[in-house]
């Protein structure tokens, strides 16, 4: 049988100290990441937190502006919650700006833009055409 075949030696402690040291190595290598991706996650938190309060103003204005039977809404310059409520719920409850401004178009529409402020200063906007819904008649 050829010496080659047969070698029954085991494993040697340079061969475990390098197989210890490339795990080690690997394990550093991910735990550095992880200040990296929970900053993302949170920007990513807020940023859909804000998209949401985005959506729900837009929608409150339109549907007061299409009811014949409310008054135009002025300009405003209002905070909002995360949670949802009129006062803030303790320290992980981020406050957004919220700000509307309501353009008479002259030709019975008005252009609707709400800007969202988060807590790093980020910014989301959008605007909306919104028209008078005359009720309807039999």
């Amino acid at each position: 049988m050829s010496h080659f075949l047969c070698n029954n030696r085991g494993t040697s402690m340079v061969e475990v100290l390098i197989a210890v040291f490339i795990t080690a190595f690997g394990i550093i290598a991910v735990m550095s990441m992880q200040p990296m991706s929970w900053q993302t996650a949170t920007k990513s938190d807020l940023l859909g937190r804000s998209a949401s309060i985005l959506h729900k103003e837009l929608e409150e204005i339109e549907l007061t502006i299409m009811n014949i039977n409310n008054a135009i809404p002025s300009d405003s310059n209002k905070n909002v919650f995360a949670s949802g409520e009129a006062t803030s719920q303790g320290t992980g409850d981020a406050t957004y700006t919220v700000q509307t401004s309501i353009t008479n178009n002259g030709d019975g529409s008005w252009t609707v833009r709400v800007d969202v402020t988060d807590p790093d200063n980020k910014t989301v906007s959008e605007s909306i055409i919104v028209t008078r819904q005359e009720g309807f008649r039999f």
